[in-house]
């Protein structure tokens, strides 16, 4: 079984190395994509063919969503990580998870009481 994933947020970054990292792998399957623009998220999603959603309420409540992949800017990291893992979904994120070690704290205790992964992403070697 494959995992459902959706990328949240499509920067630059994330259109040119995590989508095709994303596309590559033979166990994750790219269910969707969330962005707050609009004509950028309709584009991709035509391209790419997966799911979209209006808002983030209803992307969270999805239930046949695994892992949701964050790649907005790191100063959202910590209060959008806190909706994903109370919506019971694994939260897979760039670097960095959060913006000080209480905010990484709190997100692990999240995790560890809804059991539920975090994983930090490096794209680069050195």
């Amino acid at each position: 079984m494959k995992i459902n994933l959706v990328l949240w947020g499509l920067g630059r970054h994330s259109i040119n190395k995590v989508i095709p990292a994303i596309k590559k792998s033979k166990q994750i399957n790219l269910y969707g994509l969330f962005t707050r623009n609009q004509k950028l998220l309709s584009q991709y999603s035509k391209k790419l063919s997966c799911k979209i959603w209006k808002n983030e309420n209803s992307m969270l409540s999805d239930n046949k969503i695994n892992v949701i992949y964050l790649s907005t800017p790191i100063g959202l990291h910590y209060e959008q990580g806190k909706k994903i893992l109370k919506s019971n979904k694994h939260l897979w994120s760039e670097k960095s998870l959060a913006n000080n070690y209480k905010e990484v704290n709190d997100l692990v205790k999240i995790a560890k009481k809804n059991k539920l992964s975090i994983c930090e992403s490096f794209m680069y070697l050195y």
